[in-house]
């Protein structure tokens, strides 16, 4: 089966026109020289032009390293967090789809608090294949442009 040629960034901009009806203020060409953290907690950005911005929230779209290591001092963060920041592996390329879920999703082997609250089973990309190379795998056939039946679960 081939695939289905789509509108370059049609789900990015999908995702930000949802944003933009909440009153969230988007900015491109706007490049970030650092995170600002105040009292534990990311509460902006200073851009390169010198302009900070305060925010509720900080979003990044680079990769952990960059974003903790380049972005961020490295005194606001714990010390054992920044260790696995230092010694994360990060190779090659994916495939990323974003979906809308009514609710965080539970995993029967690390139930969600009974609060609700996100845990750590909440803050990070999940792959559940078989090993690395599977992956690679999955990555090499997609880039011909034909889709096999390589089951994974996110």
């Amino acid at each position: 089966m081939g695939l289905r040629k789509r509108r370059h960034g049609a789900v990015s901009n999908a995702i930000a026109d949802s944003a933009r009806a909440k009153g969230v203020k988007i900015r491109t060409s706007a490049p970030v020289a650092k995170i600002l953290v105040r009292q534990g907690r990311a509460c902006g950005v200073l851009l390169e032009s010198g302009e900070e911005i305060e925010a509720k929230i900080v979003a990044s779209n680079l990769d952990p390293r960059r974003t903790f290591l380049k972005l961020t001092d490295a005194a606001d963060l714990p010390a054992d967090f920044l260790e696995g920041i230092k010694n994360f592996r990060s190779e090659g390329t994916s495939l990323k789809m974003n979906l809308a879920l009514s609710g965080l999703p539970e995993f029967t082997a690390y139930p969600s608090s009974p609060r609700g609250a996100p845990g750590p089973q909440h803050r990070a990309t999940m792959h559940i294949c078989p090993s690395v190379e599977y992956i690679e795998r999955a990555w090499t056939t997609r880039s011909t442009g034909v889709l096999r039946k390589i089951p994974s679960s996110r």
